[in-house]
C-alpha cells in the first residue's frame, strides 16, 4: 500500500524537526523551508532534515517574493512600525504558505504540516487552508509528549545547534525570557550596535521613493532586496532599528524584542512622505486601516477581501507619492532633516 505524502513547513526548529520521524511512520514527508532572508545557511536545515526521516527536503529562496509581496504592500499600507512594531516574523507567515503549497503541488501531496504553536500555529494553518485544497494537519506541536521525547533522545546531536530561523531581511526577533522589565542583554544583539557606541559622526541618507516606493538610496537606484540590505547596513552600524515593544497575545501582551534597521528607517521617511503628499483626511483614513491591517497579520487572513481592498486603496493614494525624504542617523535616532517633491 502507498504511504500518503506530507509536505512540512520547515524552519528548522528542533521541534519541527523532531516531527519528522512521527510523521513518517505512517507518510513519506517532504519537507520546505522557505529563505525570506534568516541569513543563515538552510542547507544545513535541509540536511538534518534528511537525516531524521524527510524522503526530499527543498530549499527554496523567497527573498523577492516576500519583498515584494508581503513587506512592500505592507509598507504602503502605513502598517509598518505605526505600533512600534515591525511585524517582521507574521509578514514572512504568507510568504512561507505559498511556497509550502506550491511544493505540495508539484509533489502531488495528500497533506500539508507545520510547525509553530499558539497563535503562530493557528495563523500558519489558517494561510496554508487558503493557499491549498488538502487537508492541513494540526500544528506538530500537538505531538504526544512521549514520541516528542523519543526523537529529541534519537536526533539530539542534530537537534543541538539547530537555527532557530525568526530572522527575516526585515527584522530579527530575539529570544527573551518574557520578563517585561529585564533588560535585554546587550549579548543578543547580533546586527545593531549599542547606541552609545554609535559613530560621533552621524550619518546621512536621502531616501526616494516613486509613488510610495522606495526606490534610491543616497542617489542609487537599487532593487528592492538590495535596498534594504543598505538600509540595515547603514542603520545598524549607528545603532538604529533597536525595538521593544508588547504585542496582543490571547487575553494579554507579550514581549517583543527585535532588531529591525531598514524597517525602523523606512517607516520613518513613509512617515514623512505621508505627511508630505496626502491630505489629513486619507492620512487619518488610512491611520485606522493600517490598523485593521495589522489585525489581518495577526489573524492569517492575508488573502482576504479586506486586505486586497485596502491595497487598492493604497495604490490610488500613493499614485503621486513621489519625493525624496532626508535623514539623520545619530546613537540609535533617526530625525527627519529635509523633503522634497518630485
Amino acid at each position: 500500500m502507498t504511504q500518503p505524502r506530507v509536505v512540512l513547513a520547515h524552519a528548522g526548529d528542533a521541534g519541527t524537526l523532531c516531527a519528522i520521524p512521527w510523521l513518517a511512520r505512517e507518510a513519506e514527508v517532504v519537507t520546505v523551508t522557505v529563505d525570506v532572508g534568516q541569513g543563515d545557511s538552510l542547507l544545513a536545515v535541509r540536511e538534518r532534515a534528511l537525516e531524521a526521516g524527510a524522503v526530499r527536503a527543498h530549499v527554496l529562496d523567497a527573498r523577492e517574493t516576500f519583498a515584494h509581496d508581503m513587506v512592500l504592500p505592507a509598507l504602503r499600507a502605513g502598517a509598518v512600525g505605526f505600533d512600534g512594531d515591525p511585524h517582521a516574523a507574521v509578514l514572512a507567515l504568507p510568504c512561507v504558505a505559498a511556497q509550502v503549497a506550491t511544493v505540495a503541488a508539484m509533489e502531488q501531496a495528500d497533506a500539508l504540516a507545520h510547525g509553530g504553536s499558539g497563535q503562530a500555529a493557528a495563523r500558519m494553518a489558517r494561510l496554508l487552508g487558503a493557499t491549498s485544497r488538502i487537508p492541513v494537519y494540526p500544528s506538530v506541536e500537538t505531538m504526544p509528549a512521549e514520541a516528542r521525547a523519543a526523537a529529541m533522545a534519537q536526533l539530539q546531536a542534530d537537534v543541538e545547534g539547530v537555527p532557530a530561523a525568526r530572522a527575516t531581511l526585515w527584522g530579527r526577533s530575539l529570544a527573551t525570557a518574557g520578563d517585561l522589565a529585564a533588560p535585554v542583554a546587550e549579548a543578543l544583539f547580533s546586527q545593531t550596535r549599542a547606541a552609545t557606541r554609535g559613530p560621533e559622526a552621524p550619518a546621512t541618507l536621502d531616501l526616494h521613493f516613486e509613488g510610495g516606493t522606495p526606490r534610491r538610496v543616497n542617489g542609487v537606484a537599487m532593487p528592492l532586496v538590495e535596498l534594504l540590505s543598505s538600509l540595515d547596513t547603514i542603520a545598524a552600524a549607528h545603532g538604529v532599528g533597536r525595538v521593544d515593544v508588547l504585542v496582543p497575545e490571547g487575553d494579554g501582551v507579550r514581549r517583543e524584542v527585535a532588531e529591525a534597521p531598514a524597517a525602523t528607517v523606512l517607516q520613518v521617511a513613509f512617515r514623512e512622505l505621508e505627511a508630505l503628499t496626502l491630505p489629513w483626511s486619507l492620512r487619518t483614513l488610512r491611520r485606522r486601516l493600517a490598523e485593521s491591517y495589522v489585525d489581518l497579520l495577526r489573524t492569517g487572513d492575508w488573502h482576504g477581501l479586506t486586505r486586497a481592498s485596502i491595497d487598492a486603496l493604497a495604490d490610488r493614494a500613493l499614485k503621486d507619492a513621489t519625493a525624496t525624504i532626508l535623514l539623520r542617523l545619530y546613537k540609535g535616532g533617526v530625525q527627519v532633516v529635509g523633503r522634497e517633491r518630485g
